[in-house]
């Protein structure tokens, strides 16, 4: 990839509702380790601390594949500072048939050539960033259809933000301000 950045490490995991499933090999695609960690906030802190003890490393220098490019694992791992990415199913499906012709689902395996394929085939990646935290807050409260105080507040905001982009639009298509005042408004 033409970013400069090599990892020392890779890792990936194969997320799920009950356990995830994490393999980390090095540069030279060797396995480092295998393991499986519950679908908690323990288990992602376990995790987290298992891949850096594996990939012997700190979080920056480990590059980790997963699927989807959002959600409490992707999240914890950006907070913690490993370089993430995410892979479309379909394309984790084309790298899976290096490992095996079996089309049966196999979440270790999964986890080995997620970590294997972005190894090789970092350019097939997506690098994930961390999302502002009212953008993170705002994707729970729709997921989770919470309500309460912290999905108003988010309302409350964005209500705000709409207010003013109304009000600057107005101004601006008025004559009373130009394009320098309207940026300046937003």
């Amino acid at each position: 990839m033409t970013d400069g950045f090599e990892p020392v490490a890779y890792a990936g995991v194969d997320w799920a509702t009950e356990k995830h499933d994490v393999c980390v090999v090095d540069r030279s695609g060797r396995v480092l380790g295998e393991r499986a960690f519950a679908a908690d906030a323990r288990g992602l802190a376990a995790m987290a601390d298992w891949i850096v003890a594996r990939g012997g490393a700190s979080p920056e220098e480990i590059a980790v594949s997963i699927e989807v490019p959002h959600g409490p694992v992707v999240e914890t791992l950006l907070e913690r500072g490993f370089a993430m990415h995410s892979l479309n199913p379909k394309q984790l499906d084309r790298f899976r048939d290096r490992f095996t012709v079996a089309g049966a689902k196999d979440d270790r395996r999964d986890a080995r050539v997620l970590a294997d394929s972005l190894r090789t085939d970092r350019r097939a990646y997506r690098r994930l960033e961390r999302d502002d935290p009212v953008v993170i807050e705002l994707r729970e409260c729709a997921t989770r259809r919470t309500t309460g105080r912290a999905c108003r507040g988010i309302a409350d905001r964005l209500l705000n933000v709409a207010m003013a982009m109304l009000k600057t639009r107005t101004l601006y298509d008025a004559g009373k301000i130009g394009q320098r005042g309207a940026r300046a408004a937003a």
